[in-house]
C-alpha cells in the first residue's frame, strides 16, 4: 500500500505527498485492457482448469494495477439518447477503477454535431467564458504564466481566459470544428488528433497541462499521464478534473447517474488511483479538491440531470425540479466530505 500524508488546509484543499510506491505488475494487453491467455495465467495442472479459472483468465484487466475487473453494471445512454444499446461496466476489485468493456467500435457516433456548443456571437462566447472563470482562478494559484496546453478543450472557452491572463496557450482536440474555431478565434496552435498522447510526444515541454473533465473519455488514461508527465517543466503542474467514483451520487443512483455518460466516459477513476499512478512518473505532490466552484456546479447539476432523465418526457421537468431540491437538501453532505460528485486533483513532482 502507498504511505502518505495527508493536511487539510485552510483553503479547502488537501495536500498528498507520497512517500512510498510500490509498483504493480501488469499482464494485460494495453489496447484492449482484456487479458484472454494473459502471461502468467497459465495453470500449474493444464487439465484442472475449471469454469472459474476461464471467467477470471477472460476478464478485462485494470489499466491501473492489472488486477481483474468484475462486471458491475448495465447502461444506456441517458444524457444524448444517440441509441438504445447497453453498455456493460466492470469495476476492479483492487483499487477501485471502473471501467466500459468492451469500447463500441463507433464511439465516435455518441458525439452528436451539438455535442459542443460552438456558438459565436458575443453573447454566447461570453457564457462560454464565465463558466469557465473557476478553471483560471485554480490554475493561478499555482502557476501565473508560461506555455499551458489544453487536452480537450471543446469550445476553448478556459483557453480564451487563459490566453487573457498572460499564457501562451496550445491544445490537443479531436473535434475538427473546434480545432478550427480555436485556430481561428484565438489564433492559438492545435493538435486535432484522437491520440492525445501521440500529441504530446510532438509537442513542446508545458508549465501547465489541464485535462477539465477529458480524462474519463480516454482509452488510456494511465498512458495520458504519464505523457502528461513527460511533457511538463521542472516545476509545471497537471491539472485533472473528473468524475468521482466514491460519490454520494453514484452511490444511490447507480446506472441512472448523469456522471456516467455511458458511453462516452470510458472510466471512472478514483482519486487516490490518480494520485498514485502520477506519482509513478514523478507526480509525487498532489493536492485534491472536492469544493471547488466547478464540483459545486457539478453536484447541482448531477441531481438535476439525473432524476430528470428519468422522468417520462412529459414530466422531464418538473422531475428535475424534484431533483434540484433534492441536492440543495444533501449540499451539505458533499461539501463536507470526499463524496462530491467530481473532484480535481493538482498533481507536481
Amino acid at each position: 500500500m502507498t504511505a502518505f500524508t495527508e493536511r487539510f488546509g485552510a483553503d479547502g484543499l488537501r495536500s498528498v505527498s507520497n512517500q512510498k510506491m510500490k509498483p504493480y505488475a501488469h499482464h494485460h494487453n494495453p489496447s484492449t485492457g482484456a487479458s484472454c491467455g494473459a502471461p502468467n495465467n497459465t495453470p500449474r495442472y493444464p487439465d484442472r482448469v475449471d469454469a472459474l479459472t476461464i471467467e477470471r483468465d477472460c476478464l478485462p484487466r485494470c489499466w491501473h494495477c492489472g488486477a481483474a475487473m468484475r462486471p458491475l453494471l448495465t447502461a444506456v445512454d441517458r444524457n444524448r439518447r444517440v441509441s438504445e444499446a447497453t453498455f456493460s461496466y466492470h469495476r476492479c476489485a483492487d483499487c477501485g477503477v471502473i471501467s466500459l468493456s468492451p469500447v463500441p467500435a463507433d464511439l465516435g457516433r455518441y458525439y452528436p454535431a451539438d455535442y459542443i456548443d460552438l456558438k459565436q456571437d458575443p453573447e454566447g462566447r461570453a457564457r462560454r467564458t464565465a463558466a469557465e472563470r473557476y478553471k483560471l482562478d485554480l490554475v493561478l494559484r499555482f502557476a501565473r504564466r508560461g506555455r499551458l496546453l489544453e487536452i480537450g478543450p471543446g469550445a476553448g472557452g478556459f483557453l480564451e481566459l487563459a490566453h487573457s491572463a498572460g499564457f501562451e496557450v496550445e491544445a490537443v482536440e479531436q473535434d475538427e470544428a473546434c480545432c478550427r474555431y480555436i485556430e481561428t478565434v484565438l489564433a492559438a496552435r492545435t493538435y486535432c488528433t484522437t491520440d492525445p498522447v501521440s500529441a504530446l510526444d510532438q509537442a513542446a515541454r508545458y508549465d501547465v497541462i489541464t485535462l477539465w473533465h477529458s480524462l474519463e473519455h480516454l482509452i488510456h488514461p494511465g498512458a495520458m499521464l504519464a505523457a502528461a508527465a513527460g511533457a511538463l517543466t521542472p516545476g509545471g503542474v497537471v491539472l485533472v478534473a473528473t468524475p468521482n467514483p466514491t460519490a454520494l451520487q453514484f452511490r444511490v443512483l447507480r446506472s441512472r447517474w448523469t456522471h456516467l455518460d455511458a458511453p462516452r466516459h470510458l472510466h471512472l477513476i478514483p482519486p487516490a488511483v490518480v494520485r498514485e499512478h502520477a506519482a509513478r512518473f514523478g507526480l509525487n505532490r498532489c493536492t485534491l479538491t472536492f469544493t471547488d466552484e466547478g464540483t459545486r456546479n457539478w453536484n447541482a447539476f448531477g441531481w438535476r440531470n439525473s432524476v430528470r432523465n428519468a422522468a417520462p418526457p412529459t414530466l422531464a421537468d418538473p422531475w428535475g425540479t424534484i431533483g434540484g431540491a433534492i441536492g440543495r437538501l444533501l449540499k451539505p453532505v458533499e461539501r463536507r466530505s470526499t463524496r462530491a460528485s467530481t473532484y480535481t486533483a493538482i498533481l507536481k513532482r
